[in-house]
């Protein structure tokens, strides 16, 4: 069955670039400049021209958000990320498979964050280098 590629009333429900980019804290130009340089990222177009994006862009924009900006990877280091992951066009993995294994691993490195932020409130998190647990250190 040909699929269809004119705007559907469900497609002018999406949230346009403006939405999204509010959404994610970022800039309009942001999201454009990220969909050049990251061939997973193509978000559909309306009959006006204008970008909306779908769950899964929106996912992908929070991954590489997340890899530039929290995991500090370059743009080169997070399109090697990206390839390395599993995508819905791969044989034998379902579309909701990878869905929810984004979702897990966003919670898992939120998670950890959290936890990364509360020992560095207590005071937990030595310094490089000032590990108490060093088996250099003079007894």
């Amino acid at each position: 069955m040909a699929q269809d590629t004119a705007p559907t009333d469900r497609q002018d429900a999406l949230p346009s670039i403006g939405a999204v980019s509010d959404q994610l804290g970022l800039e309009p130009h942001v999201l454009r400049y990220w969909e050049s340089e990251f061939e997973e990222l193509s978000p559909a177009k309306d009959s006006a021209g204008r970008r909306v994006y779908r769950a899964e862009d929106i996912e992908m924009l929070e991954r590489i958000h997340h890899l530039l900006k929290v995991e500090k990877y370059t743009l080169e280091g997070a399109r090697q990320v990206l390839a390395q992951e599993p995508s819905a066009d791969a044989p034998g993995v379902s579309h909701d498979t990878v869905t929810a294994l984004r979702r897990l691993r966003a919670f898992l490195m939120d998670l950890v964050e959290q936890i990364e932020d509360a020992d560095r409130e207590r005071g937990s998190i030595d310094a490089p280098g000032t590990s108490a647990d060093r088996v250099d250190q003079p007894t």
